[in-house]
């Protein structure tokens, strides 16, 4: 039995689908990250309650200003919510990696990591104070 070609129209659908899974796993991931509840998100947002819930089952999506909004919240971009691509401009992509790393880790070891960047950034200036 041959299958029926999509129609635009349903590869369309099945691409909002699949940008708004995406975005949903990176808004729990991202509550997680900040210790945060649905309910704290949604009064942040100054939405219901069920708001965060709906998401989670599919009865709705966040709008464009709810994204703009928790891009704010979470202090990261919009691109990030919905397309999972740090946006970070004049970084090269080892040093956006970076950035984006640090935002999976606890204080506690972005301490850590910034106090073994800076020993590095003191070596690596008196090394090349060294060779002048």
């Amino acid at each position: 039995m041959i299958k029926d070609k999509p129609t635009k129209k349903q590869k369309d659908k099945e691409q909002k689908s699949l940008i708004y899974e995406g975005m949903l796993s990176r808004i729990l991931e991202l509550l997680s990250q900040n210790k945060m509840t649905g309910k704290a998100l949604s009064e942040n947002l100054g939405l219901v309650q069920s708001a965060v819930t709906d998401w989670k089952a599919g009865r709705s999506h966040p709008t464009t200003m709810q994204v703009a909004k928790m891009s704010i919240v979470f202090n990261v971009t919009t691109d990030y919510l919905i397309f999972g691509k740090p946006v970070v401009v004049g970084l090269s992509r080892f040093e956006a990696d970076l950035v984006e790393y640090s935002r999976k880790i606890g204080t506690a070891y972005k301490s850590a990591l910034l106090n073994v960047a800076a020993v590095f950034a003191c070596q690596e200036a008196a090394r090349e104070e060294n060779e002048k």
